[in-house]
């Protein structure tokens, strides 16, 4: 494996172990996005609902956004 795959994998696994530990509030200044609970009623809210929860809960989001700072 090169070491450019090895880079791009490496933050699954490292959110595996601590994600559980990793901060839920916001630098922001507001609330997070909920996991939203998919029905048919919300069909078609879903995928934008989604998308704002995973935004929002990007794993290791905190210290690319650093590092692109």
């Amino acid at each position: 494996m090169c070491a450019l795959q090895a880079l791009f994998l490496l933050p699954a696994p490292l959110y595996l172990l601590t994600g559980r530990f990793s901060r839920t509030v916001s630098a922001e200044n507001r609330t997070l996005a909920t996991m939203p609970s998919f029905s048919p009623d919300n069909i078609e809210s879903y995928p934008a609902e989604f998308e704002a929860f995973w935004e929002d809960h990007l794993p290791m989001k905190g210290p690319f956004v650093r590092l692109n700072g």
